[in-house]
């Protein structure tokens, strides 16, 4: 049992337990999806036409009460996937196994590699007036870690007083047979926009209104204490003003905390954002210190 692992342990044995409860009840993180950000539109011109790409930053934090711990293993190098365990807290400070939550897999890309835990968070374009699916991500799996406090400097019953779960996910490590990721209490998991197909492709998408929807354990095999808060979103439009092998534009319009959808509120200063022009970032209108879009070229 590593040091993060017996830090959470002993804090649940003291201040786990409620009235009631009996030893052994199972203490589960509870990640909560987070809005998407940053929205950012790159143009690839390497083809024969121009691709779009809607990129964004995505991140998750684990509100608690326990730590989200993965545990994958492989019983040979020679099986390309590893499989993945959840292991959760119990309220003596053991941990109770639930077995094949998932795969992890060694992913190559251009700006890192490593082991990738698939689908543990999805990305989705849907058509705002009858939710249907436009556009997939085009993400292959994540590294969870403990990248960031949600609150610096504050005491939580069951966050670590510093990152237990941050390692590299076994960076140029293409033989081991085990490993262990997650997000500890208290902690969120960030990442950015285009990275490693962090994005999906809006070439030729109608012009219309559209939701971006992050959803994080989607088939919620993860135990958790609360799914309701896996979902978020932003409502947007999408436009060619110049045609579709032309920048787009896009406006921000709301964004929906903790749901898929936010329809039957009505959008503040409608009529009021402008277009988001090259090089130009424009702030969405309810959540201002966060919120943008920008534009930039691929030109290799």
């Amino acid at each position: 049992m590593g040091i993060g692992r017996l830090f959470v342990a002993a804090s649940c044995a003291l201040g786990c337990l409620v009235p009631g409860a009996a030893l052994g009840a199972p203490v589960r993180p509870d990640i909560d999806q987070a809005r998407p950000r940053n929205l950012t539109v790159t143009i690839d011109r390497t083809g024969a036409v121009p691709r779009f790409h809607l990129g964004f930053t995505s991140s998750m934090v684990n509100l608690g009460p326990g730590p989200l711990e993965i545990d994958a293993h492989r019983t040979s190098a020679s099986t390309p996937q590893m499989v993945a365990d959840q292991a959760v807290l119990q309220t003596n400070g053991e941990y109770h196994t639930v077995p094949g939550i998932g795969r992890l897999q060694y992913v190559y890309s251009s700006d890192h590699e490593h082991w990738h835990y698939l689908g543990f968070d999805h990305y989705r374009l849907r058509r705002a007036r009858d939710n249907r699916f436009v556009a997939p991500d085009q993400k292959t799996g994540f590294c969870l870690g403990d990248r960031y406090e949600t609150h610096p400097g504050a005491v939580e019953t069951g966050k670590p007083p510093e990152p237990t779960l941050a390692s590299d996910c076994g960076q140029r490590e293409t033989g081991l047979l085990a490993l262990r990721e997650g997000i500890s209490v208290g902690y969120g998991d960030i990442y950015y926009a285009t990275v490693e197909g962090q994005f999906v492709d809006i070439t030729g998408v109608p012009a219309g209104r559209y939701y971006l929807v992050h959803r994080v354990n989607a088939d919620r095999k993860l135990r958790e204490a609360d799914y309701s808060n896996n979902a978020a979103s932003l409502l947007i439009t999408i436009g060619w003003p110049n045609g579709k092998t032309a920048e787009p534009s896009l406006h921000i319009l709301r964004s929906c905390p903790d749901a898929p959808t936010c329809p039957g509120r009505k959008e503040r200063g409608k009529g009021s954002a402008a277009v988001a022009k090259a090089g130009e970032r424009f702030m969405a209108l309810d959540d201002p210190l966060l919120d943008s879009v920008s534009f930039r070229p691929i030109v290799d």
